[in-house]
């Protein structure tokens, strides 16, 4: 019995040790997406986790990457298609999507002594049914280096939104 009192004590000092090291690490960052990390990303793959989420004061669609940074990744611009859920704001794109292309804007951080490195852009206020994202290769030849396997859709950015208890408004 004396046994299990001990590592159960042991194990409460473990985790508020923890706790503050992580709460510590989150000051030190010195960013807003240090947050991210209590958050669960709409995509992730090797490259990124994708997340969309309010933590500067507008909806973003945000890029976070661990670790290093491609000289390609770094260059390379956005794509950014958004399938609106008002097909009259489409006009006559035959495409069916509106592009919200962006420059990389990377900023980097370091968190628990690791490199972290987000490209973001805001989101277009409007009801957003899907998006296609992805990078284009940074030599300007319209060649894709990366993208998203599949289109992230209404459905299941609102499930990953509910989930991380974030409410925004363009997909409803």
């Amino acid at each position: 019995m004396l046994t299990i009192v001990f590592f159960q004590l042991r194990k409460r000092t473990t985790q508020t040790y923890v706790k503050k090291e992580k709460e510590l690490a989150k000051i030190e960052a010195n960013s807003s997406y240090v947050e991210l990390f209590s958050h669960i990303p709409v995509y992730q793959d090797s490259v990124f986790r994708i997340y969309i989420a309010n933590l500067t004061g507008d909806d973003e669609i945000i890029y976070l990457r661990k670790d290093i940074l491609t000289e390609q990744q770094e260059k390379s611009k956005f794509f950014l298609h958004v399938y609106p859920v008002n097909k009259e704001l489409l006009s006559d794109n035959k495409l069916g999507n509106l592009s919200y292309d962006f420059k990389s804007n990377f900023e980097s951080f370091k968190y628990l002594g690791e490199d972290y490195f987000v490209a973001h852009r805001d989101l277009p206020e409007i009801a957003i049914n899907k998006i296609n994202t992805g990078q284009y290769g940074f030599k300007g030849d319209g060649k894709i280096s990366w993208k998203t396997k599949d289109l992230l859709t209404q459905e299941d950015i609102i499930r990953t939104l509910q989930a991380n208890k974030v409410k925004a408004f363009q997909f409803n």
